[in-house]
């Protein structure tokens, strides 16, 4: 069964200095190739999204 996980940017997705770490690169990754649907929550603006956070594939 496919899930629906939404996660928060600001303390969640990136750490305390702003950087996204490899391993939630790549437990996004995995939740995705077992077929869940993984989507950015956020109270930012799209704008105020760093670029590299839309493009986890």
């Amino acid at each position: 069964m496919s899930k629906i996980i939404f996660i928060d940017v600001d303390g969640t997705l990136l750490d305390y200095e702003n950087k996204l770490p490899q391993s939630a690169v790549i437990a996004i990754q995995q939740a995705r190739a077992n077929g869940h649907k993984v989507y950015i929550c956020t109270g930012r603006s799209k704008a105020e999204v760093y670029d590299y956070i839309w493009d986890i594939g």
